[in-house]
């Protein structure tokens, strides 16, 4: 690569730290856009930093360690999350939760939930249930969880777990059908919303990747989970606007947040002399690996 290029030396940084690859015959391509696997792939491995890892995506296997099941009073099994229709999940405050099952023909009172994860914290939970409401087209049960249990941290759980328990299969599927064979991004999915429950946007559920990695992104959708993954580092400077943010119409205040928190951790400088984010146009390979890069220099990982 050119050693001309401006941002040569994060460059070098990033790949060095192992955070990005080069493309194809060690050609990084800094001004080809970043997709979609790229960026997962990239907030997977700073994510992994930021907590003391090495940087890796672990594989994640076929079979997600873990169980949630649902019982009837006698103890028989009526509904797992192996079914195409997985419920929904509702914190109602911080003992209870609600779950909602869609399409499902069940005709029980009261149900007991059993939830085991062994993804080396040794989550274990049990709740009991109550039928709330009976509809046309879904069941919907209150559950009350005993003391020292968080139903809110519980349903965060159970909500990433049964989402990508099948869409990370069906979208991995799909995608080796559309001839990509890289399952990492997939594996950095799971790593951030399942392993280490991330709280990260839409942008790193499963179903965005779909089966095309391959598509570029916007500079805002790296900038959202840097900044959550850089909210502890300090401030070096102030900024409360720049020319492009706020701007209501295009972006919300969480998303102006973020950008201007990159901005007061010396992280983001803008792509002109007037510091304008740009947050719709295409992130280059090189622009998120300075990002990334200034993330590092900044403390994050160290």
């Amino acid at each position: 690569m050119d050693k001309e290029n401006p941002f040569y030396e994060e460059i070098r940084l990033c790949c060095e730290a192992g955070l990005m690859e080069p493309l194809e015959a060690g050609r990084f391509g800094p001004e080809e856009p970043l997709n979609k696997g790229d960026l997962v792939r990239l907030a997977a491995r700073l994510y992994s930093l930021s907590i003391g890892g090495d940087g890796g995506i672990p594989a994640i296997p076929e079979d997600l360690d873990g169980y949630v099941r649902f019982l009837d009073p006698e103890g028989n099994l009526v509904h797992d999350l192996s079914s195409a229709y997985c419920p929904d999940f509702y914190a109602e405050d911080a003992r209870s939760m609600k779950v909602i099952f869609w399409n499902e023909d069940l005709s029980q009172e009261r149900l007991d939930l059993q939830v085991g994860f062994t993804d080396g914290e040794g989550f274990l939970c049990a709740a009991s249930g109550r039928l709330l409401e009976r509809g046309e087209d879904r069941t919907s049960y209150l559950f009350q969880f005993p003391d020292g249990v968080d139903a809110q941290e519980v349903t965060a759980l159970l909500t990433n777990y049964s989402q990508d328990r099948i869409a990370w299969r069906s979208a991995w599927k799909t995608a080796q059908q559309e001839g990509y064979e890289d399952p990492t991004p997939y594996d950095a999915v799971l790593f951030l919303r399942y392993w280490m429950k991330a709280r990260l946007p839409f942008c790193f559920r499963t179903m965005f990747l779909d089966s095309m990695p391959y598509l570029s992104v916007w500079r805002m959708e790296l900038a959202i989970p840097l900044a959550e993954l850089c909210k502890d580092l300090p401030e070096v400077r102030t900024v409360d606007s720049i020319p492009d943010l706020p701007d209501n119409y295009r972006f919300q205040d969480s998303e102006t947040e973020a950008v201007l928190s990159l901005y007061r951790r010396g992280i983001l400088n803008g792509f002109d002399g007037a510091g304008t984010f740009g947050g719709a146009e295409w992130l280059t390979r090189g622009q998120a690996a300075a990002m990334a890069a200034r993330a590092l220099e900044a403390g994050l990982g160290s």
